[in-house]
């Protein structure tokens, strides 16, 4: 099911030290009206993507 998938995302993230504020953000859930409507979230993530890329490629393939 689609929840363990985002668990296991989420625990994936947390390991590589991704910010927990973030990692919903890249779920596509913020927490607060400034997280949502007042935050740029593309610098922020786009940092964030670079860490996480290895990650991401590994799953792929598999």
């Amino acid at each position: 099911a689609l929840k363990y998938i985002r668990k296991w995302w989420r625990q994936k993230l947390k390991k590589l030290g991704i910010d927990s504020e973030d990692i919903e953000a890249f779920q596509g859930r913020t927490k607060t009206i400034g997280a949502k409507h007042y935050t740029d979230w593309i610098p922020i993530l786009d940092e964030e993507y670079e860490k996480i890329l290895e990650t991401i490629r590994k799953f792929l393939v598999l």
